[in-house]
């Protein structure tokens, strides 16, 4: 039997005529997502309808009379004057109503010779229009005025993203450049764990204003290799970082993108075996920082691994350790040229499940120097993965901490720094069994987003939900957000796209518990 994935248009069509968007199970969303990401003739009307959004979104925004009585007013802004009789319609037919509305006039604007199309052509018009249901409101709403003061009204959504692996599709780490122009790096592997078989590859992905594609990399030893941190400068200056295994031995990995292709570039290898970096920040085109670990595997401890790009080639910069055998660093993030932090943990095991210690470290422009941070009472572990700046006295770090006597309870941690110590803020955690933070972006010192995961049960193995949670200057709140895998929904990373209000989250999805897991993909736009 064929997978939903795998239907033509005609299928999707025929579906989406008894059955609205909103109503289809999760994995038939992302089954239909797919389908118009591998489809030229969808592909080319979602092109289509984008081009047309584009276009009215530049025109100005619309503003209904004062004089106009409050009544209609809500009708106004709640549907457009053309699109309801009444504010009591039910929110799905709503949605229908306008979506019809919009459809219809946008095909008007067509000449009469564009409907003398193929019959695979039309359904893919009828899939388009029919997933677009969403897009076509808010477009409407865009253009009746429902533009307020304070903005418009963002939400998110599951963007389609490629995968290559037949086993495992994960994406940890994105950046971004303008809204035609980001990148998202993680791992592939393919094979059978019960055959020991499982082989792992980089993965790049790359959005290009319309959609996400993979692009090729570089292999650079004879075993797995994976990426885990992105920084873009410009369009054609892009720097990721991870490691290869090569003859036994983890090395690290740097790659480029020059505007055509990534280039490895040779980075410094510690002195003693296994090495990864984790995280890269770039203050300038030559002045780049790259964090992570090395591991001596004769002593089995592991030491902070700091090295810098100074236009011309890395080096390991001296850092640090804390007080117990492993050091880790898992995120860096930059301020200017003499004001660069990272965070890792510090432990006795090799592992974050013995009491490990939160560690900090700033960089003053001459040295890097560990910096306290507070210790929470009746906390086994405590775990900071993500760190975002807004100012040299404003800055996020999230993870997570463990309590009880198996260590199994697992709350969000969110720590802030006002310039002169770091502080424990209190957030929420929506799950019952354990709630994890990995990534934070911070957009001012109001506006401020964590991502990560929640369990769907006390003890849920892999089953998770998505995890998003947002600071307004005074506290932190849930984020409802969208969940489409059956088994396991997590994010890894978020960003900012610049001088918009638009954010990119990645990380990876499972359909069911037999299934591979995905790349998963959204987007925090209007």
């Amino acid at each position: 039997m064929k997978s939903t994935e795998q239907f033509p248009c005609a299928f999707w069509a025929e579906k989406l005529a008894a059955t609205h968007p909103d109503d289809l199970a999760p994995f038939e969303r992302m089954a239909l997502e797919t389908h118009i990401a591998s489809c030229h003739a969808c592909a080319a009307v979602r092109t289509e309808y984008e081009a047309m959004g584009r276009y009215l979104e530049q025109l100005p925004d619309v503003k209904p009379l004062p004089a106009i009585p409050a009544r209609l007013l809500y009708v106004w802004d709640a549907h457009g004057s053309s699109l309801a009789s009444t504010p009591f319609v039910k929110e799905s037919e709503q949605r229908e109503q306008i979506a019809t509305t919009a459809g219809g006039s946008s095909r008007s604007m067509r000449h009469s010779s564009r409907f003398r199309v193929s019959g695979q052509a039309l359904a893919a018009v009828l899939v388009v229009v029919a997933l677009l249901g969403t897009f076509l409101t808010v477009l409407a709403l865009h253009n009746h005025g429902t533009i307020t003061e304070s903005g418009p009204v963002y939400t998110w959504k599951v963007v389609p993203s490629p995968n290559v692996g037949t086993f495992q599709n994960q994406l940890g780490s994105v950046a971004a450049l303008t809204s035609s122009d980001a990148w998202a790096v993680g791992t592939s592997s393919n094979g059978s764990i019960q055959q020991n078989t499982v082989v792992k590859s980089a993965l790049i992905e790359h959005w290009d204003g319309t959609r996400w594609r993979i692009v090729p990399n570089p292999k650079p030893g004879d075993g797995d290799f994976g990426l885990e941190g992105i920084a873009a400068i410009s369009s054609n200056d892009v720097w990721a970082v991870g490691y290869s295994w090569d003859k036994q031995v983890m090395n690290t990995l740097i790659e480029r993108w020059d505007g055509k292709q990534w280039r490895i570039v040779r980075s410094p290898r510690p002195q003693f075996d296994q090495s990864d970096l984790s995280s890269i920040a770039a203050v300038s085109a030559n002045d780049i920082w790259t964090v992570g670990y090395t591991l001596d595997l004769e002593t089995s401890t592991s030491k902070t691994l700091i090295e810098h790009w100074d236009g011309s080639r890395w080096s390991i910069v001296p850092s640090p350790n804390g007080t117990l055998a492993q050091n880790i660093l898992y995120k860096v993030a930059a301020v200017s040229a003499n004001d660069i932090w990272t965070v890792g943990y510090s432990s006795n095991s090799g592992y974050y499940n013995s009491g490990n210690l939160i560690l900090f470290e700033h960089w003053n422009g001459q040295q890097w120097s560990i910096v306290s941070s507070p210790t929470l009472a009746g906390a086994n572990e405590q775990v900071l993965s993500g760190l975002s700046i807004v100012s040299s006295n404003d800055i996020w770090a999230v993870g997570f901490f463990t309590s009880g006597s198996d260590s199994s309870i697992i709350k969000t941690l969110i720590e802030h720094w006002n310039g002169k110590q770091w502080s424990i803020v209190s957030s929420p955690d929506p799950g019952v069994g354990g709630n994890q933070l990995t990534d934070v972006v911070a957009r001012s010192s109001n506006d401020v987003w964590a991502v990560g995961y929640s369990p769907r049960s006390r003890y849920p193995g892999q089953e998770s939900l998505t995890l998003v949670e947002h600071w307004n200057g005074k506290q932190w709140s849930v984020v409802k957000n969208t969940d489409f895998g059956t088994d396991s929904n997590i994010l890894y990373a978020i960003v900012q796209v610049p001088h918009t209000g638009e954010l990119w989250v990645v990380g990876t999805v499972q359909v069911s518990a037999f299934s591979s897991s995905r790349t998963l993909v959204e987007l925090y736009s209007s």
